[in-house]
């Protein structure tokens, strides 16, 4: 059988740092190379270029490019980067995300099953995303679960409001939805699908672009997996996403696209969970916010519920 070719797609903006140290050494020491690695980058200045240049002069064997971006975001960027690729699969990685160096070969190896239309591989968290995660209070996660927001489960999962389920633990099998920090799909998919630019009304991050991209996937019947071994380091690095007001707004209004394009189609009946779940988020906000005095937060929910009733009354709903 003739080998899966993986061709490497780095979206950046802004973090040079991050790509010289995380996201590139690690795509020399595979044990199965990329056919190619592009870098598309919408930074302000030339330190990302420059680390790139620098990289691939250090590297003359592996077959690295640099585009500057025409658009900036980070949905925008990755369908405009994609007809540039030649690989039979696409690896979109974060520019702070590091490869385990069998990490290709491990998503070839899932992809060698012609059923399989993305994979993934299990995410190693940095020690402050781990304890960020494990100090979240037995109430908190009761009432994520509640009120169907992403909470930690056994595998990822979609609800049916719309929102996600993840791992905190390494995980292999069949998964309904892939993290974009290391996720690979088949190039022949993206003929018919596009990570949806809508997400990025408030800034040029597009909060839960991964979740909707892949939950559409999922709907049609599309298998997705994580693979049995391999894995990606995500060092979460910052810079280039929201402010506090933004990263709000976007977790109210993209949770209403998320559902309204990848679970209320498929499952009609669904707007009951999906105003279940905005119903507690949003109180969570609005008392949050206003015991906390924190402005940010009752402007996040303002310019978010306000984007859905635009949205609404454009007849961009049910």
């Amino acid at each position: 059988m003739k080998p899966v070719s993986v061709s490497v797609l780095i979206v950046t903006r802004n973090r040079a740092g991050a790509l010289a140290q995380s996201a590139l050494p690690p795509l020399a020491r595979q044990t199965s190379p990329p056919l190619e690695v592009l870098v598309w980058d919408a930074s302000d200045g030339e330190r990302s270029r420059e680390a790139v240049s620098a990289f691939a002069a250090a590297h003359p064997g592996l077959a690295l490019r640099y585009r500057r971006a025409p658009r900036a975001g980070s949905s925008s960027q990755r369908n405009d980067a994609v007809a540039e690729l030649r690989g039979d699969v696409v690896l979109f990685l974060d520019d702070d995300a590091e490869l385990a160096d069998d990490g290709l070969e491990a998503l070839s190896e899932a992809f060698a099953d012609p059923e399989v239309a993305g994979a993934g591989l299990s995410i190693r968290l940095t020690p402050a995303a781990r304890a960020l995660h494990a100090g979240r209070s037995r109430a908190e996660l009761l009432f994520r679960r509640l009120f169907l927001l992403p909470a930690p489960a056994a595998r990822p999962s979609c609800l049916a409001s719309g929102w996600n389920r993840y791992t905190l633990e390494p995980y292999a099998g069949a998964a309904e939805w892939l993290c974009s920090c290391c996720a690979a799909f088949r190039h022949g998919l993206f003929a018919d699908h596009r990570f949806d630019e809508s997400l990025q009304r408030f800034g040029g991050y597009a909060y839960a672009e991964d979740v909707l991209f892949s939950q559409r996937l999922f709907r049609e019947g599309r298998r997705l997996v994580l693979a049995p071994r391999g894995s990606v380091y995500h060092d979460q690095a910052g810079g280039g996403r929201l402010d506090t007001a933004g990263a709000y707004a976007a977790r109210i209004y993209n949770h209403f696209v998320l559902w309204r394009e990848a679970t209320f189609p498929f499952l009609p009946w669904s707007f009951i969970a999906y105003a279940w779940s905005a119903t507690g988020f949003g109180a969570f906000l609005l008392l949050t916010g206003l015991l906390k005095a924190d402005g940010a937060r009752l402007k996040g929910l303002a310019l978010g519920a306000g984007a859905v009733l635009d949205d609404l009354l454009r007849g961009k709903g049910l």
